[in-house]
């Protein structure tokens, strides 16, 4: 008994010791709250996370006309520094280092949520001033974060700083084929999926009967496929004519897609939410979640929607294959898709195809049942918040400089 306790007593001054350290962590990101995108509550959630861990973190991110330039937001201090104006991009780029070095004695390690101007000077920033810097890239393909800054006069620059950042973060393989197509260092590039809270995001104790409703959350922009839906529903009609749409979300596209629902003769079966700041409830009043994107990162409305059972037709593009289909076998194809225990994956673009995925969710109830439970199953194994947040918390403490112990 005696010596049980004596050797219990080095482990506990271990961890006392260690989690006394205090690690500083800035985010920087281009848009935060009020924006409740997928990036900017990805962001929110490793901000909370990391402060789980020990971590100090502060938030910076673009001026906002009409909001504060400075507030505590969930507990997380939150600037709102960054603008350009004459000479955009180099003002930009100014207006951070400027604020990452009026503050350089107050963190140790940044993490930068895309790859835009906000990224060079962190770089450079890190590496003359020894601290660590992760990158996390948002998207591949036309929508991806290498594309958007082709068009920069800067690019060249951004690029070169990216390279030399200490750990670049994938959230699919999409992602990280295309950064080592683009010169970066397989050494450096670690895949790390988004996550999602399981205990906040889950099926509705109580379902009481309903026409079959589709959902689709996110931001009404091109690319999302959203007009494609609507006119899938208009295809199925008379085939499932109890079926309800609800699209949740606000974008430059609304007023377009509003009028094409009216075109469609869809107006009684679609409801535009417009922005909310809960999308919960609408996952849990929801049967089937629609994606039909034409590029995508690692889909966080995909995910949530998972958590909380709702069986899924999505495009087999960027992450929503990580998701869907790696390591998975079909339960069975038909012509142009296929039925995995995760769900349904169409091409993107075809609409005969998500239409037909639709109608057999909608008639075949043991088949939605099926892949709801997996659906939710599937999250709980692969794509937990805490999961994520640890693999977050172990790439920081890897970092250069990082280590209390190291000289």
């Amino acid at each position: 008994m005696g010596q049980d306790s004596t050797t219990d007593v080095p482990t506990l001054s271990i961890t006392i010791l260690v989690s006394t350290v205090t690690r500083n962590i800035l985010l920087i990101i281009s848009c935060y709250h009020p924006e409740i995108g997928g990036n900017e509550k990805i962001c929110a959630d490793i901000a909370a996370g990391l402060t789980r861990k020990g971590c100090t973190v502060t938030i910076l991110t673009e001026h906002r006309q009409g909001l504060p330039g400075y507030e505590v937001i969930q507990s997380i201090p939150v600037y709102r520094y960054i603008k350009g104006w004459h000479l955009y991009e180099y003002t930009y780029m100014l207006s951070v280092l400027s604020f990452l070095l009026r503050h350089r004695a107050c963190y140790d390690a940044i993490i930068c949520f895309g790859i835009y101007l906000f990224t060079a000077p962190a770089v450079l920033f890190c590496k003359v001033f020894k601290k660590g810097i992760i990158i996390l890239p948002t998207s591949s393909g036309i929508t991806g974060d290498l594309h958007r800054i082709s068009h920069l006069r800067t690019q060249p620059l951004i690029r070169w700083c990216c390279r030399k950042a200490d750990c670049i973060i994938a959230l699919s393989r999409a992602i990280h084929r295309e950064l080592l197509v683009n010169g970066f260092s397989p050494h450096k590039v670690k895949i790390v999926p988004n996550g999602v809270d399981t205990t906040r995001f889950k099926p509705a104790a109580h379902r009481p009967p309903r026409p079959c409703t589709v959902c689709y959350v996110g931001r009404l922009v091109e690319g999302k496929g959203v007009d494609l839906f609507i006119e899938a529903l208009q295809r199925i009609r008379s085939a499932v004519p109890d079926i309800r749409g609800i699209i949740v979300g606000d974008g430059p596209l609304r007023f377009a897609l509003q009028d094409k629902a009216h075109r469609c003769g869809l107006s009684d079966l679609i409801t535009f939410t417009g922005e909310v700041a809960d999308v919960l409830p609408y996952y849990q009043q929801s049967d089937i979640f629609v994606l039909p994107s034409f590029s995508e990162g690692m889909p966080l409305a995909l995910l949530e929607a998972m958590a909380c059972g709702l069986c899924v037709v999505a495009t087999s593009v960027g992450g929503i294959v990580d998701i869907m289909v790696a390591g998975n076998q079909p339960l069975y194809s038909k012509v142009r898709y296929h039925i995995y225990n995760t769900g349904i994956v169409v091409p993107p673009g075809d609409i005969e195809s998500l239409a037909d995925a639709l109608v057999l969710l909608a008639t075949d109830t043991e088949l939605q049942h099926r892949l709801s439970q997996a659906a939710r199953t599937t999250i709980l194994e692969r794509f937990r918040l805490d999961m994520v947040i640890d693999q977050y918390d172990h790439l920081i403490n890897r970092l250069p400089h990082m280590n209390p112990t190291s000289s």
